[in-house]
């Protein structure tokens, strides 16, 4: 697979997942203000919830910060932006 395209499959893949986590602590706010769960279990609905995403947060910055320089070498490899350094060297005078 493309390196790209599994990078943005893996950025599209971490965004729903925060998406998902932040409806499930909106519903768990909703049904304690209906009634139907007690403040206790919401406030600890919610922390486990905002541990969970930061969770999944911080693990994508590793994922991130270890891809970056190999996507970005990729990307001008791909482009046929990459330059050969050893062929800009002048040539030595014996």
């Amino acid at each position: 697979m493309d390196p790209i395209k599994k990078d943005k499959i893996i950025t599209f893949a971490v965004v729903i997942a925060v998406a998902v986590v932040m409806i499930a602590m909106a519903a768990v706010v909703y049904l304690q203000s209906a009634g139907s769960i007690k403040e206790e279990s919401m406030l600890m609905m919610c922390s486990m919830f905002s541990g969970l995403m930061f969770l999944i947060i911080a693990i994508y910055m590793v994922y991130s910060y270890k891809t970056k320089a190999s996507l970005q070498m990729y990307k001008k490899l791909r482009d046929g932006d990459f330059e050969n350094k050893n062929d800009e060297r002048p040539k030595s005078e014996e």
